[in-house]
Protein backbone atom coordinates (compact mmCIF):
# COMPACT_ATOMS: atom_id res chain seq x y z
CA UNK A 1 0.00 0.00 0.00
CA UNK A 2 2.87 2.49 0.92
CA UNK A 3 4.44 1.78 -2.37
CA UNK A 4 1.71 2.70 -4.58
CA UNK A 5 1.43 5.72 -2.95
CA UNK A 6 4.89 6.50 -3.04
CA UNK A 7 4.77 5.53 -6.87
CA UNK A 8 1.58 7.53 -7.42
CA UNK A 9 3.57 10.80 -6.17
CA UNK A 10 6.64 10.07 -8.17
CA UNK A 11 4.18 9.92 -11.00
CA UNK A 12 2.10 13.33 -9.72
CA UNK A 13 -1.26 11.23 -10.14
CA UNK A 14 -3.85 12.87 -8.08
CA UNK A 15 -5.15 10.49 -5.20
CA UNK A 16 -7.88 10.14 -2.68
CA UNK A 17 -7.73 8.33 0.87
CA UNK A 18 -10.65 6.65 2.59
CA UNK A 19 -11.75 4.84 5.36
CA UNK A 20 -13.05 1.46 4.91
CA UNK A 21 -15.16 -0.67 7.65
CA UNK A 22 -16.24 -3.71 7.30
CA UNK A 23 -19.92 -4.71 8.20
CA UNK A 24 -19.67 -7.75 10.62
CA UNK A 25 -21.20 -10.93 9.19
CA UNK A 26 -24.95 -11.90 10.08
CA UNK A 27 -23.95 -15.67 10.26
CA UNK A 28 -22.53 -15.92 13.51
CA UNK A 29 -25.73 -13.59 15.23
CA UNK A 30 -28.24 -15.58 13.47
CA UNK A 31 -26.64 -18.84 14.20
CA UNK A 32 -26.48 -17.60 17.66
CA UNK A 33 -29.92 -16.90 17.96
CA UNK A 34 -31.06 -20.03 16.37
CA UNK A 35 -29.58 -21.99 19.08
CA UNK A 36 -30.74 -19.66 21.76
CA UNK A 37 -34.02 -20.24 20.43
CA UNK A 38 -33.62 -23.73 20.48
CA UNK A 39 -33.03 -24.06 24.17
CA UNK A 40 -36.16 -21.75 24.45
CA UNK A 41 -37.95 -23.79 22.46
CA UNK A 42 -36.50 -27.04 24.18
CA UNK A 43 -37.07 -26.18 27.89
CA UNK A 44 -40.67 -24.30 26.95
CA UNK A 45 -41.93 -27.67 25.85
CA UNK A 46 -40.58 -29.16 29.19
CA UNK A 47 -42.45 -27.05 31.07
CA UNK A 48 -45.43 -27.75 29.12
CA UNK A 49 -44.92 -31.05 29.41
CA UNK A 50 -44.50 -30.94 33.47
CA UNK A 51 -48.21 -28.67 33.49
CA UNK A 52 -50.41 -31.30 31.03
CA UNK A 53 -49.00 -34.17 33.47
CA UNK A 54 -50.13 -31.47 36.69
CA UNK A 55 -46.78 -31.27 38.36
CA UNK A 56 -45.10 -28.72 40.31
CA UNK A 57 -43.81 -25.94 37.76
CA UNK A 58 -46.94 -23.65 36.58
CA UNK A 59 -46.60 -20.40 34.64
CA UNK A 60 -47.89 -17.20 36.49
CA UNK A 61 -49.64 -16.17 33.12
CA UNK A 62 -51.12 -19.48 32.02
CA UNK A 63 -51.97 -20.89 35.49
CA UNK A 64 -55.77 -21.34 34.86
CA UNK A 65 -55.14 -22.30 31.39
CA UNK A 66 -54.40 -25.66 29.80
CA UNK A 67 -52.84 -24.05 26.71
CA UNK A 68 -49.32 -24.69 26.07
CA UNK A 69 -46.65 -21.95 26.33
CA UNK A 70 -45.72 -20.04 23.16
CA UNK A 71 -41.77 -18.69 22.44
CA UNK A 72 -43.26 -14.96 22.51
CA UNK A 73 -44.59 -15.41 26.45
CA UNK A 74 -41.59 -16.98 27.63
CA UNK A 75 -39.78 -13.68 28.57
CA UNK A 76 -42.67 -12.91 30.78
CA UNK A 77 -43.07 -16.58 32.25
CA UNK A 78 -42.21 -17.24 35.72
CA UNK A 79 -42.52 -20.63 37.37
CA UNK A 80 -44.43 -20.78 40.36
CA UNK A 81 -44.95 -23.72 43.14
CA UNK A 82 -48.75 -25.19 43.20
CA UNK A 83 -50.82 -22.89 45.02
CA UNK A 84 -52.02 -24.57 48.32
CA UNK A 85 -55.08 -25.35 48.94
CA UNK A 86 -57.36 -22.83 51.29
CA UNK A 87 -58.68 -24.29 54.50
CA UNK A 88 -62.99 -23.87 54.09
CA UNK A 89 -64.34 -22.15 57.00
CA UNK A 90 -66.95 -24.30 58.84
CA UNK A 91 -70.60 -23.86 57.94
CA UNK A 92 -72.44 -21.98 60.28
CA UNK A 93 -76.30 -23.16 59.37
CA UNK A 94 -74.55 -26.85 59.27
CA UNK A 95 -73.02 -25.91 63.31
CA UNK A 96 -77.04 -24.37 63.83
CA UNK A 97 -78.95 -27.23 62.56
CA UNK A 98 -76.44 -29.68 64.12
CA UNK A 99 -76.72 -28.03 67.69
CA UNK A 100 -80.39 -27.52 66.75
CA UNK A 101 -80.77 -31.45 66.35
CA UNK A 102 -78.88 -32.40 69.40
CA UNK A 103 -81.19 -30.12 71.78
CA UNK A 104 -84.41 -31.90 70.45
CA UNK A 105 -82.31 -35.49 71.00
CA UNK A 106 -81.98 -34.30 74.85
CA UNK A 107 -85.33 -32.55 75.35
CA UNK A 108 -87.05 -36.31 73.85
CA UNK A 109 -84.49 -38.21 75.64
CA UNK A 110 -85.15 -36.14 79.20
CA UNK A 111 -89.30 -36.16 78.01
CA UNK A 112 -89.00 -40.39 78.37
CA UNK A 113 -86.58 -41.25 81.05
CA UNK A 114 -86.30 -38.25 83.22
CA UNK A 115 -90.41 -36.58 82.85
CA UNK A 116 -89.73 -34.75 86.49
CA UNK A 117 -86.78 -32.99 85.66
CA UNK A 118 -86.69 -29.34 85.18
CA UNK A 119 -86.08 -29.32 81.72
CA UNK A 120 -88.53 -30.92 80.77
CA UNK A 121 -91.21 -29.03 82.88
CA UNK A 122 -89.51 -26.19 81.67
CA UNK A 123 -89.81 -27.61 78.03
CA UNK A 124 -93.58 -28.73 78.36
CA UNK A 125 -95.28 -25.52 79.55
CA UNK A 126 -93.18 -23.63 77.14
CA UNK A 127 -95.06 -26.12 74.70
CA UNK A 128 -98.23 -26.73 76.91
CA UNK A 129 -97.66 -30.23 77.20
CA UNK A 130 -99.67 -31.75 80.06
CA UNK A 131 -98.08 -33.82 82.58
CA UNK A 132 -99.33 -36.57 84.04
CA UNK A 133 -99.18 -36.75 87.68
CA UNK A 134 -96.98 -40.11 88.45
CA UNK A 135 -99.25 -42.63 90.51
CA UNK A 136 -97.03 -43.23 93.96
CA UNK A 137 -98.39 -46.91 95.30
CA UNK A 138 -95.44 -47.18 97.65
CA UNK A 139 -97.13 -48.90 101.17
CA UNK A 140 -96.06 -47.49 104.52
CA UNK A 141 -93.40 -50.72 105.17
CA UNK A 142 -91.42 -48.41 102.03
CA UNK A 143 -91.15 -45.43 104.05
CA UNK A 144 -88.66 -44.76 107.27
CA UNK A 145 -90.45 -42.17 109.15
CA UNK A 146 -89.02 -39.82 112.23
CA UNK A 147 -90.85 -38.86 115.15
CA UNK A 148 -92.51 -35.57 114.21
CA UNK A 149 -90.76 -33.30 117.37
CA UNK A 150 -87.58 -33.17 118.59
CA UNK A 151 -87.54 -34.36 121.93
CA UNK A 152 -88.54 -37.93 122.95
CA UNK A 153 -89.35 -37.40 125.88
CA UNK A 154 -92.70 -35.56 124.78
CA UNK A 155 -94.04 -38.13 122.91
CA UNK A 156 -96.00 -41.82 123.69
CA UNK A 157 -98.11 -44.12 122.10
CA UNK A 158 -101.64 -45.02 122.45
CA UNK A 159 -102.93 -47.54 120.43
CA UNK A 160 -101.08 -46.14 117.34
CA UNK A 161 -101.87 -42.62 118.06
CA UNK A 162 -98.59 -40.40 119.11
CA UNK A 163 -99.63 -37.96 121.92
CA UNK A 164 -97.63 -34.63 121.69
CA UNK A 165 -97.40 -32.59 124.65
CA UNK A 166 -95.18 -29.82 125.25
CA UNK A 167 -94.13 -26.99 123.51
CA UNK A 168 -91.88 -26.87 120.07
CA UNK A 169 -91.79 -27.13 116.40
CA UNK A 170 -94.08 -29.97 114.76
CA UNK A 171 -92.52 -32.09 111.63
CA UNK A 172 -93.60 -33.94 109.29
CA UNK A 173 -92.22 -37.80 109.32
CA UNK A 174 -91.08 -38.00 105.44
CA UNK A 175 -91.49 -35.76 102.66
CA UNK A 176 -94.84 -35.41 101.46
CA UNK A 177 -97.49 -33.19 100.33
CA UNK A 178 -100.30 -31.26 102.60
CA UNK A 179 -103.24 -32.90 101.18
CA UNK A 180 -105.77 -31.01 103.86
CA UNK A 181 -105.94 -28.27 106.51
CA UNK A 182 -108.92 -27.37 108.97
CA UNK A 183 -109.15 -24.89 111.74
CA UNK A 184 -111.40 -25.96 114.29
CA UNK A 185 -114.05 -24.17 116.25
CA UNK A 186 -111.00 -23.73 119.00
CA UNK A 187 -108.18 -22.34 116.55
CA UNK A 188 -106.74 -25.15 116.20
CA UNK A 189 -105.91 -26.77 113.58
CA UNK A 190 -106.02 -30.12 111.59
CA UNK A 191 -103.40 -30.85 109.02
CA UNK A 192 -103.07 -34.19 106.54
CA UNK A 193 -99.88 -34.93 105.05
CA UNK A 194 -100.14 -37.84 102.16
CA UNK A 195 -96.83 -39.66 101.56
CA UNK A 196 -98.00 -41.75 98.61
CA UNK A 197 -101.56 -43.11 97.39
CA UNK A 198 -101.63 -45.61 100.25
CA UNK A 199 -100.04 -44.04 103.06
CA UNK A 200 -100.48 -40.83 105.16
CA UNK A 201 -100.09 -38.75 108.51
CA UNK A 202 -102.67 -36.79 110.50
CA UNK A 203 -102.11 -34.03 112.71
CA UNK A 204 -104.26 -32.96 115.30
CA UNK A 205 -104.28 -29.71 118.27
CA UNK A 206 -101.40 -27.41 116.29
CA UNK A 207 -101.58 -24.31 117.56
CA UNK A 208 -100.17 -22.82 114.51
CA UNK A 209 -99.99 -24.21 110.88
CA UNK A 210 -97.08 -23.34 108.74
CA UNK A 211 -98.01 -24.42 105.44
CA UNK A 212 -101.33 -24.52 103.26
CA UNK A 213 -102.54 -26.99 101.30
CA UNK A 214 -100.97 -28.98 98.21
CA UNK A 215 -97.64 -27.30 99.55
CA UNK A 216 -94.54 -29.83 99.61
CA UNK A 217 -93.45 -30.79 103.39
CA UNK A 218 -90.09 -31.92 104.32
CA UNK A 219 -89.04 -33.65 107.38
CA UNK A 220 -86.37 -31.62 108.48
CA UNK A 221 -88.56 -28.03 108.29
CA UNK A 222 -91.26 -27.26 110.57
CA UNK A 223 -94.89 -27.53 109.67
CA UNK A 224 -96.36 -26.09 112.67
CA UNK A 225 -96.03 -25.28 116.57
CA UNK A 226 -97.81 -26.54 119.72
CA UNK A 227 -98.13 -24.48 122.81
CA UNK A 228 -98.27 -26.59 126.00
CA UNK A 229 -100.63 -27.98 124.29
CA UNK A 230 -102.26 -31.83 123.44
CA UNK A 231 -101.41 -32.56 120.09
CA UNK A 232 -101.65 -35.90 118.42
CA UNK A 233 -100.65 -37.49 115.57
CA UNK A 234 -101.15 -41.46 113.65
CA UNK A 235 -100.57 -43.06 110.75
CA UNK A 236 -103.30 -44.17 108.14
CA UNK A 237 -103.14 -46.69 105.47
CA UNK A 238 -104.92 -46.74 102.01
CA UNK A 239 -108.00 -47.94 103.42
CA UNK A 240 -107.77 -44.24 106.34
CA UNK A 241 -107.38 -47.17 109.16
CA UNK A 242 -105.41 -46.21 111.99
CA UNK A 243 -102.04 -48.07 111.60
CA UNK A 244 -100.50 -49.44 114.82
CA UNK A 245 -97.86 -52.02 114.61
CA UNK A 246 -94.85 -49.96 114.92
CA UNK A 247 -92.84 -48.47 117.90
CA UNK A 248 -90.15 -45.84 118.48
CA UNK A 249 -86.29 -46.35 118.25
CA UNK A 250 -83.68 -43.75 118.80
CA UNK A 251 -86.65 -41.21 116.95
CA UNK A 252 -87.28 -43.55 114.47
CA UNK A 253 -90.27 -45.27 113.42
CA UNK A 254 -89.76 -49.00 113.54
CA UNK A 255 -92.44 -51.25 111.33
CA UNK A 256 -93.35 -53.89 113.20
CA UNK A 257 -94.33 -56.76 110.65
Amino acid sequence: MNDKLQYAEMLEIPISSCNITVKPSKRKKQKKNKELDKVKQQLIEKVNDTVENNESPLLEDNANTEQPLKSQDFQSAVIINKPKQEKKSPNVIAIQLAIIGILIATICLTSVFVPESGLSVFFNNIFGVEQTEKVDNRLYVEFAPNVPVSNLNNVAINEGVMQLTGDGSVYSPCDGKVSNILQEEDGKYTLCISFSNNFSSIFKGLDYAYCSINDIVYSNIPIGYIINGDATMCFTNYDGSIITNYTITDGNVIWAV
